[in-house]
């Protein structure tokens, strides 16, 4: 990174500077692995923002690298360079009004907000056969679908994003997805409300995956007020969760583990919720879920019946231990102590609050 790089301020006018931003993303963004927190000054022990879990894993994420640095700041702006299919990186300003899902991100694109108040309304980001995306520091709100859905797409890179108030589920990944990062994200719901839903992973029983997807990392990300349940709810999918924090009082559970699913659950901090994670049965012809569950916090937990699928002749929900024999992540990643999760998760997941951001 040059000197210029380094000492560009990004508290001042950001949005007079994108020529500079675009020179210092074409050394960031062609790294995978590159340390992001070295774009706000954050200190050298301070929380590691670069790219570790599942994404790293059967090709790169460099995002819209190499490709023109356009912004947008309305809708369709947005729609004419996700669609496109040239590489781009893409700034957001300002409130985007989009509508359902109509804004298809076709591979190879960053989007990104700028500032910290960048939001998306009405409508939600759709991947289809998609790879190689970064989205980072967005609020996606209020979508009459999923904010963030994701069908056929692989190596995808989602951090320090805001979700909250869709109508179906904040982030759905389905169909065969694979190799995916959701991290330093927030999910929440600004009312109470029953389909108040974080995460589906694997859409319905009958998504046989039989090549073997669905392998998602979920860190440092905060389900907070008012999510009732899916946080997330997994089918025939290989998660890995760990230091994220759950605080939802009155949800129904946390994670979900169904069929053919694996879990492996380190190090994450659960506060004043219902079931911190179970299995749920609805189909013996097919593998049950595993969970493996180590090293994880729970604050004033309950642990109970939570909600079944009454349309369905067999729904069984169990409350296990987490001792399963379950993968092992084929990634480096290194686990902060539970003591120091919620602090790090509540000061620096969601949109403003990491890279980026205009403080």
């Amino acid at each position: 990174m040059t000197a210029t790089c380094k000492q560009f301020d990004f508290s001042k006018n950001i949005s007079n500077h994108f020529l500079l931003i675009a020179a210092c993303l074409a050394g960031w963004l062609g790294q995978a692995t590159s340390s992001f927190a070295a774009a706000t000054n954050a200190p050298a022990s301070g929380p590691d923002f670069s790219l570790i879990g599942y994404a790293t894993v059967g090709g790169t994420v460099t995002g819209g690298a190499g490709g023109e640095t356009v912004t947008v700041t309305n809708g369709l702006q947005l729609q004419e360079y996700t669609d496109a299919k040239e590489p781009y990186i893409i700034y957001v300003s300002g409130t985007v009004q989009i509508s359902g899902m109509d804004t298809h991100v076709r591979p190879n694109k960053t989007i990104i907000g700028v500032g910290p108040n960048a939001t998306l309304e009405g409508g939600g980001l759709y991947l289809y056969k998609s790879s190689n995306v970064i989205i980072r520091n967005l609020t996606i709100k209020g979508s009459t679908d999923d904010n963030l859905g994701m069908l056929y797409s692989s190596n995808v890179w989602v951090d320090h994003c805001t979700f909250m108030d869709s109508k179906d589920g904040n982030l759905d990944i389905n169909r065969a997805s694979d190799n995916i990062t959701i991290s330093w994200c927030r999910f929440y719901y600004e009312t109470p409300q029953d389909h108040a839903l974080a995460s589906l992973i694997g859409s319905s029983d009958a998504e046989v995956i039989s090549s073997n997807k669905l392998h998602l990392t979920f860190h440092h990300n905060w389900f907070g007020e008012n999510v009732k349940e899916r946080m997330p709810s997994i089918r025939w999918g290989t998660v890995h969760l760990f230091n994220n924090y759950y605080n939802a009082p009155g949800n129904n559970y946390c994670i979900r583990t169904r069929l053919n699913a694996q879990s492996r659950i380190e190090n994450n901090v659960f506060e004043n919720v219902k079931n911190p994670w179970e299995i749920y049965i609805t189909d013996t012809t097919n593998a049950v879920g595993k969970i493996f569950a180590t090293n994880n916090l729970e604050l004033n937990t309950i642990w109970g019946n939570s909600t079944t699928n009454t349309r369905k002749g067999l729904s069984i929900v169990q409350i296990v231990p987490g001792t399963d024999v379950v993968f092992t992540p084929p990634y480096a990643y290194k686990l902060d102590a539970t003591t120091t999760v919620a602090n790090l998760v509540t000061n620096f997941a969601g949109a403003g609050q990491g890279p980026f951001a205009a403080k």
